[in-house]
């Protein structure tokens, strides 16, 4: 674990992501008070959805509304329910 002072660490950041990136913890501090952490998890950022997954949630949408008669096309979900289907 490697302890870094807040006035050092803003000039030396993008150094500092690579080497959370890699593996280590580093530890900010204030006057030698640890104030925050850096460590290994970096999430990645998420692309923006595409169209289908627009499409997608908004059938999602509309079958969880009590009003939808259908998961899509192909049969009502009364005629499913009649046949033993569901």
């Amino acid at each position: 674990m490697t302890a870094v002072e807040l006035t050092e660490a803003g000039t030396d950041f993008a150094a500092l992501l690579d080497r959370a990136e890699r593996g280590e913890q580093i530890t900010f501090t204030r006057a030698g008070r640890p104030v925050a952490m850096l460590g290994p998890l970096i999430l990645p950022v998420a692309p923006p959805p595409g169209p289908e997954a627009l499409a997608a949630f908004e059938r999602m949408i509309a079958a969880r509304d009590r009003r939808a008669k259908t998961l899509g096309p192909g049969p009502t979900i009364r005629e499913m329910i009649e046949e033993g289907r569901m």
